[in-house]
């Protein structure tokens, strides 16, 4: 004999508890909430440092693209950290724009 199961439809469960902890606990709640977008809309150019809207996909100013464009190597080393604008070292590079 195999095994059947006879479905006999679904039920819904809402989780509540995560909604009562959001509420009565404020710490946790600001761990939660994301960023507000003036603190992720300033980055850096990670050649140059100049300031520049944070993109972690294009941390670069159009000048400093367009030298990068010329050998288009995601590993070249640069300078800066893209989130902060530290001097990174060569820590930093197209592939890794943030410390």
């Amino acid at each position: 004999m195999g095994l059947s199961k006879k479905y006999t439809g679904f039920k819904t469960e809402v989780d509540k508890i995560s909604e009562h902890f959001l509420k009565t606990t404020p710490a946790r709640a600001s761990v939660i909430k994301a960023p507000t977008p003036k603190e992720s809309s300033e980055g850096y150019c990670i050649r140059t440092g100049e300031q520049i809207p944070f993109n972690i996909q294009k941390p670069y100013s159009d000048k400093a693209y367009k030298s990068w464009a010329q050998y288009k190597n995601p590993n070249y080393k640069e300078k800066y950290c893209h989130k902060t604008g530290k001097i990174s070292d060569g820590k930093t590079s197209m592939a890794n724009p943030i410390l």
